[in-house]
């Protein structure tokens, strides 16, 4: 058997803190939706996942990635990032730019001044019935957002 040589060297302990090796609490995913979503008095109608749970979100963390991140940091746990989550960071922040810098981006997204009032009306929609036809009404706001939007 060979033996490799290891280049001479200091190792040492970067952190004295241990790996976490208990997992943290979990909800199910329509409580973490509540949790998070819901806790400014927001009604959740729908969602698309309800069968994974979802770490709880702890007490109202105002960004729940960063927290992700922050408590993965602070407890040496693992994390797992998708492109998904990467594009949806991205997308939240241009939103917050633009709402934030609404007047002198206008131009640049809509003719109409202020704001302009999108109904999708479906009177054959019961409240909290799951069954609902969200898929549709996404397609039928996306219709009357491109008509404004150019």
């Amino acid at each position: 058997m060979t033996q490799l040589e290891q280049p001479a060297g200091i190792t040492f302990a970067v952190s004295d803190v241990k790996r976490a090796t208990r997992p943290l609490p979990e909800v199910s995913y329509p409580e973490g939706l509540a949790a998070t979503i819901g806790r400014d008095g927001v009604a959740l109608e729908a969602y698309s996942r309800d069968t994974k749970p979802l770490v709880s979100p702890g007490t109202e963390p105002a960004h729940t990635f960063l927290y992700a991140v922050n408590l993965a940091y602070d407890e040496h746990r693992p994390l797992v990032l998708s492109p998904d989550m990467i594009w949806l960071l991205i997308a939240q922040g241009v939103a917050q730019h633009i709402n934030a810098n609404s007047e002198s981006l206008r131009e640049r997204f809509v003719a109409h001044t202020g704001k302009a009032k999108i109904t999708v009306r479906r009177d054959e929609f019961v409240r909290g019935f799951a069954g609902n036809d969200w898929e549709g009404v996404f397609a039928e706001f996306s219709d009357q957002i491109r008509a404004h939007v150019g």
